[in-house]
């Protein structure tokens, strides 16, 4: 995108003026990876929930063999919110570059015009 906004410029073709309509679109793709780089976060977050929850399990030699600890229900909220929460992050950064790639269009068309 920048190499394209770059070129067009170079070229005289359009003025700088123009292309803020198409280096807005940027800030889309932006929102995006910053959204994908959360989603990640939030994944490990989640992860780190499951290990979490594993042991604060309490282990014995009589049945029922594994019970919950102290801690296992406060573990196993933070997993499922954690999950939630990336699985929103990932949605809304996949919405947020198709928006994106919709804007570039636009903006391109515009600069037809």
């Amino acid at each position: 995108m920048l190499t394209f906004i770059g070129g067009l410029v170079g070229q005289g073709r359009v003025t700088v003026k123009q292309m803020t309509d198409v280096s807005g679109s940027l800030l889309w793709f932006a929102s995006g990876v910053a959204l994908a780089v959360v989603a990640l976060a939030f994944s490990y977050f989640t992860n780190y929930a499951h290990v979490g929850l594993l042991r604060s399990r309490i282990h014995t030699w009589q049945d029922p063999y594994v019970k919950d600890g102290p801690t296992t229900s406060r573990w196993g909220w933070f997993s499922m919110i954690f999950h939630s929460l990336a699985i929103l992050a990932a949605l809304f950064s996949l919405a947020v570059f198709v928006v994106g790639m919709f804007d570039v269009r636009l903006a391109i068309i515009r600069l037809g015009q």
